[in-house]
């Protein structure tokens, strides 16, 4: 038992420096690109639903806190909503990148491409059923949303009228507003020349390396897991249950999915990456789980009940996509 838990422990710190890389590539990227994104332009026309699938097929859960934020604002369709919170597999792409093979990468490239493609019919089909609800106005600063690596997604302006003296203000005193604290809104910087001559260990250093340790912990416990399985029961017996219950994998994958944090991502992607589930199981689950994305939709968009109905018509469209990729042959 001792060693199998060593073992489970010695996987998982293998993959913690290729965590740490992937985290501070996303922290970078999202930084220097995300930002520069119109949201309020890309998001509301024909090509929303392939605009907003794209963006949530990169390794960020940032668009899906947007997509949540802008809908319960009504300035975007429910298939726009549906195409990103799809696509976004969060913490799927660091951990099957993490250690790079020609089989995980293969893996990771026929999940996209099939999140990607179901995105894209759910949004389009969507948007087309509620193409004469009307969208209400929306002003492009109030595009300007906070991911959840604290990074501005949208228009980046800061022409407004008292922007340079209250951003120095705010910079001299080190305060920032209550609502900030509790959306963990605060941007890494405030003004562009600040970004570009300064270095911001929290950003780049100490948020990478948490969000790493979290992932790792939650990697931790899914190898422990298996390890005591493996241990009390025998692979083989533990393979023959997984192969018999193939066909309920989609349904408790799905369910998994909505846990609204990177938890559900992760045992998903690792046990993906194992292939203790099916690829019809990995594409439920994760097509459910948007992130934080779910999170805030809860939290803003009125009436609740229709958050219950996104939540179960997401389950349910996810659930049949993955029992249809159970049954075709791979």
């Amino acid at each position: 038992m001792i060693d199998a838990l060593l073992d489970a422990l010695l996987d998982t710190l293998k993959l913690v420096p290729w965590l740490l890389v992937m985290h501070v590539l996303i922290e970078v990227f999202e930084y220097h690109a995300v930002s520069k994104i119109k949201l309020h332009k890309v998001l509301r026309g024909k090509w929303a639903p392939l605009i907003g699938g794209a963006c949530g097929i990169l390794p960020q859960c940032g668009f899906g806190v947007v997509a949540a934020d802008l809908y319960s604002r009504r300035s975007i369709r429910l298939g726009t909503l549906f195409a990103v919170f799809i696509a976004t597999s969060d913490e799927a792409v660091p951990i099957l990148l993490s250690a790079p093979t020609a089989q995980s990468l293969a893996k990771l490239g026929v999940l996209l491409g099939c999140k990607l493609a179901v995105a894209l019919i759910a949004g389009y089909a969507l948007n087309f059923l509620l193409r004469k609800r009307e969208l209400t106005e929306m002003d492009p600063a109030a595009a300007v949303l906070k991911g959840c690596h604290r990074h501005e997604l949208g228009e980046h302006s800061h022409e407004h009228e008292h922007g340079r003296d209250h951003a120095d203000e705010r910079k001299r005193f080190g305060a920032h507003s209550e609502e900030d604290i509790k959306e963990g809104a605060v941007a890494c910087a405030d003004e562009p020349s600040v970004q570009k001559k300064q270095f911001d260990f929290k950003c780049f250093v100490l948020h990478p390396l948490l969000h790493t340790l979290t992932v790792a912990a939650y990697i931790l416990a899914v190898n422990a897991v298996f390890a005591v399985a493996l241990y009390y029961v025998g692979e083989a017996r533990l393979e023959s249950f997984l192969t018999a219950a193939k066909w309920y994998q989609p349904l408790l994958a799905g369910v998994l999915g909505l846990v609204p944090n990177c938890a559900g991502s992760v045992v998903l992607a690792q046990m993906f990456a194992r292939g203790s589930i099916t690829l019809g199981a990995a594409v439920a689950g994760l097509s459910v789980n948007a992130g934080i994305g779910l999170a805030v939709l809860l939290r803003k968009n009125r009436p609740a009940v229709h958050n219950v109905y996104i939540m179960i018509g997401l389950y349910a469209y996810s659930v049949a996509v993955g029992l249809l990729l159970t049954l075709a042959p791979m």
